[in-house]
């Protein structure tokens, strides 16, 4: 049986390496006259519908906390990823980004429930790239409707790219530190369209050049610096 990372149930789901709201929003209708593309470990795959399988991490989660427990994370991603796909062609002219343009809501609110959508993501993620870290940290987070203390995430618009239609994540890139080893730094993009999204794991407070630009819902400015 399958068990979900976050909670410990049967898993029977998987969540969208792309959100499928971002993938419908950059490429329309995905049908089999239609077909994406995908590059997996060398291989490429044809993606003849947003829910495809090959769309999606490899690790399982429960309908629970994949539906009823983050569908609020959910959606506030899909509102900011809405807005930064609306204003892609300026974006890389930006140095900050207006939080209450963006959410339905309370921004700091809408800030929370982004960065615990990115937990939930970071997590599948990990599983996925196979990376040796403990994940009960961000599974209570999840549950709890706490922020990480150590999880960041920014928009960087120095990274160029390719075009419009254009949706992928990048490999994690780790550092391992002490005895036994730990991770202590872990970083990975979330890119669609123009937009890249840096998503930072670093133990403690990030030095300030890195601090100054990354988005956490401690720090609570409605003003988001860019990258």
């Amino acid at each position: 049986m399958n068990i979900c990372w976050i909670c410990g149930r049967e898993a029977t789901t998987r969540e969208h390496r792309v959100k499928a709201s971002d993938l419908r929003s950059i490429f329309g209708v995905v049908t089999q006259q239609s077909p994406l593309y995908t590059k997996q470990d060398g291989t490429v795959k044809i993606l003849q519908s947003v829910k495809s399988d090959f769309a999606k991490y490899s690790a399982k989660i429960c309908h629970h906390c994949n539906t009823t427990q983050t569908q609020k994370y959910d959606k506030a991603w899909s509102e900011l990823t809405n807005y930064l796909l609306n204003n892609q062609s300026v974006i890389g002219s930006c140095k900050t980004l207006n939080a209450g343009k963006i959410f339905s809501g309370d921004f700091k609110q809408g800030i929370l429930y982004c960065h615990l959508y990115l937990v939930k993501a970071f997590g599948c993620k990990i599983i996925d790239d196979q990376v040796p870290f403990d994940l009960s940290s961000f599974a209570e987070c999840i549950l709890s409707e706490k922020a990480h203390p150590d999880l960041y995430f920014s928009v960087d618009n120095k990274i160029k790219s390719k075009n419009r239609n254009y949706a992928a994540t990048s490999p994690i890139q780790v550092i391992h530190h002490g005895s036994p080893k730990k991770v202590v730094y872990a970083a990975w993009y979330y890119i669609i369209g123009k937009v890249p999204i840096k998503i930072l794991y670093y133990v403690n407070t990030p030095p300030i050049p890195v601090h100054g630009h990354m988005i956490h819902p401690r720090i609570g400015k409605k003003f988001l610096r860019l990258a």
